[in-house]
């Protein structure tokens, strides 16, 4: 999208291997596997990205490119997080996709989160261009979370947001490549021997019909809705029902004036929901949050494949310790053009509970005794993670 000139793009979720080649297949009512699986990335949102070769303003990603330590000061990095020693020293601390992303489209400023930490560094790719990329800590007291960055904006240019009519040429041609399946769905690529176009940056041609279909403008318009009940935050029963699966009126519109599928309702109907049964109940994430961040601990196994025309990374990130571990050295360069392999990993609680009781020397007097109820207490994993130490600020 663009404001004021400046040209925003962004990729919403996080990279899992396991998940990466395949379709959007997850709707609701969520189960435990499928509430992770929803907001990872998938090939085709990549591919998209890499057909755009104008010059990008801003670039938002939760995830880090992998090896953008390479760039900042790796050694105050460390201070702040020693257990990515290991991780540095194998090049698996970030996202691959985000790396190739990272290099192809050259962005000005790269804005990312996930790490809990702050972190900046400036990758030049050339004479001219120059990413500034930037990580912020948690919202936490005393930790790193706000900065302020001023970006010159074209005043002559509204302050509306606007769809992108480069991106809506690439949403338009690349249709036909939108999966809602669990299946792998790999992306064209220019070893294909079939003559199937596998560069889709826009044509002029395919300009030309995007500015008619938009004669009135590319102003988005403000006619976004409510389609499910609002989740009230103050509500802290232990368990409440996810809502019915809904198509979003603002996506339909859109998608129907480019004539192209949406894939929520493309979904829906592959489905085919005609069940009136309420949602299974799942546990209150106020209570028990859900995060992959730390998923890297699961046991993982690798497949492979076996498309020459598709760029499958690995996902091998070895388990975080806080141990001494050998110093980092100089990551490899990207590897391009080539199959590499996913891995499966089995998504772990955040939490887990503990329930405690009397003791032993008070259940054994003689004395009547009332026992205290059962209390349930939160642990959670790498709690040293959220945890604040005075010392070091």
């Amino acid at each position: 999208m663009t404001i004021g000139g400046i040209r925003i793009a962004g990729i919403s979720g996080i990279y899992k291997g396991h998940d990466y080649l395949k379709g959007h297949f997850e709707i609701p009512p969520y189960d435990q596997g499928t509430m992770r699986s929803a907001y990872h990335i998938r090939n085709l949102e990549v591919f998209r990205l890499k057909q755009m070769k104008d010059d990008i303003d801003i670039f938002i990603s939760h995830d880090w490119p992998r090896g953008i330590y390479n760039y900042g000061n790796t050694d105050e990095l460390l201070r702040w997080k020693p257990f990515f020693r290991d991780e540095i020293a194998s090049n698996t601390l970030g996202s691959q996709p985000a790396e190739t992303l990272l290099h192809d489209l050259k962005p000005k400023h790269w804005f990312a989160a996930h790490l809990h930490v702050k972190f900046c560094a400036t990758v030049k790719h050339d004479e001219e261009r120059t990413t500034q990329f930037m990580a912020l800590d948690k919202c936490l007291p005393r930790r790193k979370y706000l900065e302020l960055v001023e970006i010159p904006h074209n005043s002559e240019v509204s302050l509306d947001l606007c769809y992108d009519p480069q991106w809506l040429a690439i949403l338009k041609s690349t249709n036909h490549l939108l999966s809602v399946s669990s299946s792998f769905n790999y992306m064209p690529g220019p070893q294909s021997t079939s003559g199937e176009r596998w560069d889709f940056s826009p044509t002029e041609e395919e300009m030309i019909e995007i500015k008619k279909m938009f004669s009135d403008g590319f102003q988005i318009p403000q006619n976004f809705t409510t389609t499910v009940e609002v989740y009230h935050p103050e509500n802290r029963r232990r368990f409440f029902h996810q809502p019915k699966a809904a198509i979003n009126p603002q996506t339909i519109e859109l998608c129907q004036k480019l004539g192209i599928d949406d894939p929520f309702a493309k979904l829906m109907n592959s489905k085919r929901l005609t069940t009136t049964e309420p949602p299974p109940p799942v546990a209150n994430p106020d209570e028990i949050a859900i995060d992959d961040e730390d998923d890297n601990e699961d046991q993982e196994e690798s497949t492979t494949s076996s498309n020459p025309n598709d760029l499958f990374f690995i996902d091998t990130k070895p388990k975080r310790s806080k141990l001494t571990l050998p110093e980092p050295v100089n990551s490899d360069e990207l590897l391009e053009g080539q199959d590499l392999a996913g891995s499966k990993a089995s998504d772990k609680s955040e939490g887990k509970l503990e329930e405690t009781g009397p003791s032993d020397a008070e259940t054994k007097s003689d004395a009547v005794v009332v026992e205290p109820p059962m209390v349930r207490t939160l642990k959670r994993r790498n709690q040293d993670l959220y945890s604040i130490n005075p010392e070091d600020y």
